[in-house]
């Protein structure tokens, strides 16, 4: 009962309220028209600021600030300054009028605008957080713009046969003129991605969890025959050799499934790189098991290993901005950093330098937890190694 109030409730908490926090995630418009319908797109974005949730915050930038569409793309990815921007094209009113007046039958209705995101970046949060909220908004605005145009056209021009042959000609001038082209930068191409980038890495300290308790039992025979040092270098062989073969067969596993290894690097390249990563996020999990096993012993490891899996599964799925100030730690714990880094390799989502931010926290995490871990060792170790030597001397002649 303690523990489900104590730590169901982090993840709990983690969706609770979600709607209410999506404007925490930032979004860019640009408008290239400075006419009917950029103007009608941009002030519908903008309001929407203060309407219902789900809504994300829209900031309008300056073509000055992005003169050309790459640059606008690139704050989305690979540099992330934004979850996703609108640019509205330039002269989107007056190529419309002009269709629409010539009967233009080749005219596209997603010519008039753009919106650039990158759907791997968060495969589950950006659909519903983003993605359609987003869309609702601009198919109102577009919707009520495209029919009051439409019936004042038909009031003026409505008697002249020239114009309404010339509508004849290209009826989706008239009928929903105005719709959003979806540039998706970084999709997301498999579903199979989200095995490893979540549930797998749960997977990882499952099995970390197995080896750790095989081991204790393993050691309770002879370490109370061994030296600090010994017992030290034992307990560390253990965990860094046996987490080579746990993160092999964890990244060769996802070969036959076909995830794209070369999303950043060649596929050798990727491959090792994630395979390391790997490598280094399960010898934190082997640390920090043994580290909690010395003092909770088997019978309790569990509290610990679900305290564990569940803080960070809490921040590793969807995106940390649409919780509660309390779960930003999710940016140092290492399941939000690994799956970065599989993100990264996978599917060339971030610049290609922050694989090394995200590689030195959990680094961090293996160097701290290694300090506290020796010490923890030192002081069990000492603690066996009296009461072995009281044991000892009681058993000796003439006590």
């Amino acid at each position: 009962m303690v523990m489900v109030w104590l730590f169901c409730s982090i993840y709990w908490g983690s969706l609770y309220q979600m709607l209410e926090h999506t404007p925490n995630l930032n979004c860019i418009v640009l408008n290239r028209d400075r006419d009917t319908l950029g103007n009608a797109i941009v002030q519908s974005l903008l309001d929407s600021n203060h309407g219902p949730y789900p809504h994300n915050t829209w900031i309008e930038v300056s073509e000055n600030d992005y003169p050309v569409s790459d640059q606008l793309m690139q704050a989305i990815e690979p540099k992330q300054k934004y979850w996703a921007a609108i640019e509205i094209h330039a002269n989107a009113t007056q190529n419309y009028l002009q269709a629409r007046s010539t009967g233009d039958a080749s005219w596209d209705p997603q010519s008039v605008m753009t919106m650039y995101y990158a759907s791997a970046r968060n495969s589950v949060g950006i659909p519903s957080l983003i993605l359609t909220p987003t869309q609702s908004i601009v198919d109102a605005a577009t919707s009520e713009l495209a029919g009051n145009m439409t019936s004042k056209y038909l009031a003026t021009a409505g008697s002249n046969p020239t114009a309404m042959q010339a509508l004849s000609r290209a009826p989706q001038t008239l009928v929903r003129p105005f719709e959003m082209r979806m540039d998706d930068l970084r999709p997301w191409t498999t579903n199979v991605g989200q095995a490893p980038t979540f549930v797998g890495m749960v997977f990882l300290v499952i099995l970390s969890f197995q080896v750790v308790l095989s081991a204790f039992g393993a050691r309770m025979g002879i370490q109370q025959y061994l030296h600090f040092r010994s017992l030290m270098a034992l307990r560390l062989i253990t965990a860094f050799v046996t987490a080579i073969p746990i993160s092999l067969m964890f990244t060769l596993l996802d070969i036959p499934f076909k995830l794209p290894f070369d999303g950043n690097f060649s596929y050798g390249g990727g491959f090792m790189v994630y395979w390391l990563v790997t490598y280094c996020g399960v010898c934190v999990f082997f640390l920090a098991l043994e580290s909690s096993i010395i003092f909770l012993t088997p019978r309790f490891i569990g509290v610990f290993l679900m305290f564990f899996l569940i803080a960070n599964m809490s921040v590793s799925n969807y995106p940390v901005e649409t919780a509660s100030s309390f779960y930003l730690y999710g940016y140092a714990m290492p399941f939000y950093n690994l799956r970065q880094v599989y993100l990264a390799v996978l599917f060339n989502v971030g610049e290609r330098s922050n694989i090394m931010k995200h590689v030195g926290i959990i680094w961090a995490w293996f160097a701290g937890i290694l300090l506290t871990y020796t010490v923890f060792v030192w002081l069990d170790y000492r603690k066996r190694r009296q009461a072995y030597l009281a044991a000892e001397a009681r058993r000796a002649p003439g006590c």
